[in-house]
């Protein structure tokens, strides 16, 4: 993988974009972050739901 030091580091131009690009890039990524958000506490319930019911199933309780 390449490197650079910090010379060339310090070097490298940035584009900063205008406020209304800024503004269309978030519509457009924020139903990716809630889908993300509602995906990680559908996770969360499913692992309690499993944690309470692999024991009984093992057990033969189920």
């Amino acid at each position: 993988m390449p490197r650079g030091d910090k010379v060339q580091i310090l070097d490298f131009k940035v584009v900063k974009p205008n406020s209304e690009d800024l503004s269309r890039f978030k519509a457009s990524i924020a139903p990716i972050f809630e889908e993300i958000a509602c995906r990680s506490k559908e996770n969360e319930s499913l692992a309690i739901v499993r944690n309470e019911l692999l024991p009984q199933l093992i057990s033969g309780q189920i």
